[in-house]
């Protein structure tokens, strides 16, 4: 009952925080009407903070151990873990089964220990799908395992045909053969669906060679196998087909003899000067497992809906799960990693009665002859591996244009495969009262429609782009929860600096994720032995941050976790404010166009918005022309089309909008062609498309823009943002429309040097505050009519080539006011500041790292040879860096400004032996003033490097650490 009381309470907040905005919290004294609640934002709740993927070491994990983790997360700021069991390479000794325990009794007491402590804790807690990725587990069977095509084929003449040809057996690709294989093959499990029978041409397409990926040569794929893995045939290039004389046979009773069997129509039309290829399509599963503790457990069909439900059914049903969810109120969602998933190409078994079913397949046609033609070998690996045969072994034509849309009719099928299976992984999970998290883009799907699947729409990594996209899914389907896996590749551990991991902060802020989790925290095993190190076991070496207390930067993790749980807060209240929904196809992706360069330099917000939701009945338009989107969930002033192909269905939408006074507005060209294939019939439908982009342009709120500079003059002329920015291309921001009609903006710089931003407000605010992320502070914002002008310091990150500093604004309604006993005086530390002082370079009279102090050429990288004579290039310690500071008289309300330049990586600053701060990102200045005292001052800098020289003492580049210096103080 316990349970099922705090799920409710639970899944009440959580339909709340992913539907719509949060409630305005009230403080002690009472809600004092402003858009936010002070102390919230100062002092954020758990429910904000960020979280991370907890790594185990399959189940070799000691409750000892798990207690010691918990309370380091909750001590530093940690509000979330997710918990991965994972494959554990080498175990130690006497570990070797443990090791591979996992959803056992065993673990499952070690699983309950852990939730019940995080519960105690505060610590909310997501269950991975599994262990590892993709959703995997003891109960999934081979036949539930992703599916996979095969072919079997034979060229034969016309009076082979007549005569009667053998049914070709399936061929085995080199999924299913060698030591590299990924798949299992089990006979009784491989199951003909269809023949195609198809007159040759004679041609041939691309011939398959051997090339260069990521990681070294990609074969040419030209061998098929037979039982024995032997190489039974080659296929040195791709045939051509002849589309008006194939004829595709689905597999019934009159096949169970073994022999391609020709209705009479069809022999009449065979043509004795021709060869034909025999194809014998057949399903078969993968086999496919995952990078997982248990190498046969298998990865469940995330195509077959039934499957999709029976996986979370078996799971969390299981009766030792259950007891655990029964029992702690602490358990939010379950997740699913990326899809990366290992098979020739993306197929299920009933796939090929959805391409028949040409009423509902949305395609309009029977997709059935043109399947046998998408089978490559390898190709639904992940992108990175490099695998697969570059091109079809089939093909009805040489047209690189015509095979593009034909595969495009293909992604369609597998796109509503993939969304069938993640609505049952919703519903299954919404079952057991847990949200359902997941990553959904690799395969050919909707990536923003995917989002009406999925509680907790997540993105991956630190790609503007790619979080915009998954944040604009979450937008168009009303969910307000985005998360991120951050920080996982273009990073390595150890190596990151703070600044850096400050910048992904602002850079998700400002692309519309609302709260990340970090890609690592290891649990503590191995540490100090001799398989693993000073460290202990990491899941991988490219795990791009350890977020452990073994970092030689977890003292600053508390502090940064503030950072990170104020933007946070931020960013969940209110609503997404949007001005433009930006079109992407299909199946595609977000760049920096020339039409993405104009909307942000000329500061308008945007979403990316997609063929379902323009589609849909429930995107209307109102009667002053704003565009209503999924029935309210999104609201923009005007569509920006930057596609020259779009489908038919989705122009006839802009068209009937534009007609309603909708602002469609084309970038570069007006579309003239759709995407698919039309069973040939593409050029008619390409004239549709011509017609409706005519149509929409003698509308009259539509417009081309066929370059940068008119489109941002047509922008002006239709789009009214609540806040936004004159002209500057280093701007990002991000905003949100509060409860009480209140304008929140998240502001960065991604300039090198500092940024001089004006922002233009709709008429109608009243007061403006800035709210400093970095600190909880409150300033009162200096407004000139409708205008705000600030100037942004720049970024100092040493490891990266990305830059950010940020800030936050609320414009309140007129009437709105913050009490002035809230508000600190000044500026935020982002600002530029340009009042004048005095200041004076510190000498710095020594450095002590460890047993050992150093009074000549103290400052320095500790990384070159050159410095202390290479003494310290490996160090990882603590250096403590002193030097005096005379005050002469009083400060009289002046104040002393301590600043740091070239540190390595973070300080905290001791004045008189009371600490004053801690610096961990730029600027690195520290207001001292309370802490100095007339006369002689003691001014102490502790200065923690970075651990990756330690551990990788013989890298070819060692990291920067130390500090350089000068140090100043500035009165002023």
């Amino acid at each position: 009952m316990k349970r099922k009381i705090a799920a409710a309470i639970l899944c009440a907040s959580m339909v709340m925080n992913l539907g719509g905005g949060l409630p305005v919290l009230a403080s002690e004294e009472g809600n004092t009407g402003i858009g936010i609640e002070l102390t919230e934002f100062a002092n954020p709740s758990k429910q904000y903070q960020p979280g991370v993927r907890w790594w185990w070491p399959g189940g070799a994990v000691e409750k000892e151990t798990l207690k010691k983790e918990i309370d380091y997360l909750a001590e530093n700021n940690f509000g979330y873990v997710e918990i991965n069991p994972f494959y554990l390479s080498q175990a130690l000794e006497g570990d070797e089964e443990t090791a591979k325990s996992i959803y056992t009794p065993g673990f499952y007491e070690l699983l309950d220990y852990a939730v019940g402590y995080c519960e105690e804790k505060g610590i909310t807690v997501d269950l991975n799908m599994g262990s590892g990725w993709n959703a995997n587990s003891q109960y999934v069977t081979y036949e539930e395992t992703m599916g996979n095509m095969a072919l079997g084929r034979v060229t034969v003449t016309a009076e082979e045909l007549r005569n009667g040809v053998d049914i070709p057996e399936a061929e085995r690709s080199v999924f299913y053969v060698g030591d590299d294989a990924r798949g299992e093959w089990q006979d009784e499990s491989v199951k003909l669906q269809g023949i195609l029978v198809a007159e040759l041409t004679g041609e041939t397409g691309t011939e398959f060679a051997e090339r260069e990926g990521l990681f070294g040569s990609v074969p040419a794929y030209t061998e098929v196998y037979d039982a024995e893995g032997n190489v039974s045939k080659e296929y040195p290039a791709q045939v051509v087909l002849n589309l008006e004389h194939s004829y595709y046979l689905q597999a019934d009773e009159t096949m169970g003899e073994g022999t391609v069997t020709l209705t009479d129509e069809i022999l009449g039309s065979l043509d004795d000067t021709k060869e034909y290829e025999v194809i014998a399509m057949y399903y078969v599963p993968s086999g496919g497992t995952g990078v997982d503790c248990e190498p046969e457990w298998y990865v469940a069909d995330h195509m077959d809906a039934e499957t999709s439900a029976d996986y979370i059914n078996d799971w969390l049903g299981d009766a030792n799960m259950k007891q655990i969810l029964d029992s702690h109120s602490n358990i939010r969602a379950v997740f699913n990693d990326s899809y990366e998933f290992y098979s020739d190409i993306y197929y299920t078994e009933d796939m090929a009665e959805l391409a028949a079913d040409a009423e509902n397949n949305g395609l309009g046609y029977d997709f059935s002859k043109y399947l046998p033609t998408i089978y490559k070998q390898y190709s639904a690996a992940p992108f990175y591996m490099g695998l697969g045969t570059s091109d079809t072994y089939l093909t009805y034509t040489a047209d690189a244009g015509e095979e593009a849309r034909i595969q495009y009719d293909y992604n369609t099928l597998v796109n509503q495969k993939f969304q069938e299976g993640m609505a049952a992984f919703q519903e299954a999970s919404n079952g057991y009262e847990l949200l359902y998290r997941q990553e959904a883009y690799n395969p050919p799907i909707d990536t923003l429609a995917s989002a009406n699947y999925v509680d907790i729409p997540e993105g991956e990594q630190g790609d503007e782009m790619s979080l915009i996209r998954t944040s604009s899914g979450a937008h168009l389907y009303g969910k307000n929860l985005v998360t991120c896996e951050q920080y996982t590749l273009g990073c390595t551990p150890l190596m990151n600096t703070l600044e850096q991991v400050k910048i992904g902060y602002d850079n998700m802020a400002t692309s519309g994720i609302t709260n990340f989790f970090y890609h690592g925290l290891m649990y503590g095993y191995g540490v100090d032995s001799e398989e693993y190190g000073e460290m202990g076991w990491t899941p991988f070496p490219t795990t791009g941050i350890n977020m452990s207390e073994r970092n030689s930067l977890s003292p600053y993790f508390g502090e940064m976790n503030e950072y990170a749980s104020r933007v946070n807060y931020l960013m969940q209240q209110g609503s997404p404010s949007k001005d433009v929904a930006y079109y992407m196809p299909f199946n595609g992706s977000l760049s920096e166009t020339d039409a993405v360069t104009a909307m942000n330099s000329a500061g308008y917000a945007w979403d990316a918005i997609n063929d379902d939701s323009i589609q849909s009945e429930d995107t209307t338009v109102s009667e002053d022309g704003t565009i209503v989107v999924n029935g309210g969930n999104m609201e923009y002033d005007a569509i920006v089309v930057d596609s020259a192909s779009v489908p038919v269905a989705t122009m006839e939408k802009l068209q009937a909008m534009a007609e309603q006074g909708a602002a469609i507005i084309f970038s570069g060209a007006a579309p003239s062609a759709q995407p698919g294939w039309a069973d040939g019939n593409y050029a008619e439908e390409d004239a549709k498309v011509a017609a409706a982009s005519e149509a929409i342009l003698s509308a009259s709120n539509s417009a081309l823009a066929e370059d940068v500079d008119t489109l941002k003059t047509v922008l002006a002329e239709k789009v009214t943002p609540k806040v936004s920015y004159e002209d500057n291309d280093q701007v990002r921001f991000a905003r949100r429309t509060l409860d009480n009609g209140a304008e929140l903006v998240y502001l960065r710089n991604i300039g090198e040097g500092e940024n001089t931003i004006t922002l233009e407000l709709k008429a109608g605010y009243g007061e403006c505050y800035w709210l400093d992320q970095s600190t909880g502070e409150v300033y009162a914002a200096e407004k000139d009519g409708d205008t705000i002008t600030v100037t942004l310091e720049a970024s100092q990150d040493t490891y990266s080539d990305k830059h950010s500093m940020a800030i936050a604004l609320i414009c309140e309604p007129e009437g709105t006011e913050i009490a002035a006993e809230e508000l600190t005086e000044g500026t935020p530390k982002a600002f530029a500041d340009t009042s004048e002082g005095e200041t004076t370079e510190l000498t710095v009279d020594s450095l002590t790292v460890g047993d050992t102090t150093y009074t000549d050429q103290v400052l320095g990288k500790w990384n070159s040879d050159d410095f202390q004579g290479g003494a310290l290039k490996t160090s990882a310690d603590t250096g403590i860096y002193h030097a005096t500071y005379t005050l002469t008289g009083s400060l009289d309300g002046k104040k002393a400004e301590l600043s740091l330049s070239n540190v390595y990586t973070a300080a905290t600053v001791l004045v008189n032996g009371e600490e004053a701060g801690k610096l961990m990102y730029a600027p690195y200045t520290l207001d001292i003033t309370e802490y100095l005292t007339e006369g002689e001052n003691e001014i102490e800098i502790q200065v923690t490097p970075r651990k990756y020289n330690k551990i990788n003492p013989e890298a070819e580049t060692l990291v920067d650490t130390g500090m350089e210096g000068p140090v100043t103080i500035t009165v002023k």
